[in-house]
């Protein structure tokens, strides 16, 4: 996950341009967002972000952007 936040845009396509986007698209578990790209149906067993967490899941991962530290 180091270096998730440098990488934009994500989802199939790059149809999420950035980490908030992401996290609202599966805080609703991906189901408003329609994508002719998009194949099959979402499985009731498919799991949905608390809202809350969502919210503060872009600050937790924009944390784990810095340099690499190779040890000697």
């Amino acid at each position: 996950m180091r270096g998730v936040a440098t990488t934009a845009p994500y989802g199939h396509g790059g149809t999420l341009p950035g980490l908030a986007d992401v996290a609202a698209h599966y805080s609703t578990r991906g189901i408003p967002i329609q994508d002719s790209r998009a194949v099959g149906a979402t499985e009731d067993w498919v799991p949905q972000f608390d809202h809350a967490a969502a919210g503060q899941l872009p600050a937790f991962l924009e944390i784990l952007t810095g340099d690499v530290i190779v040890p000697n």
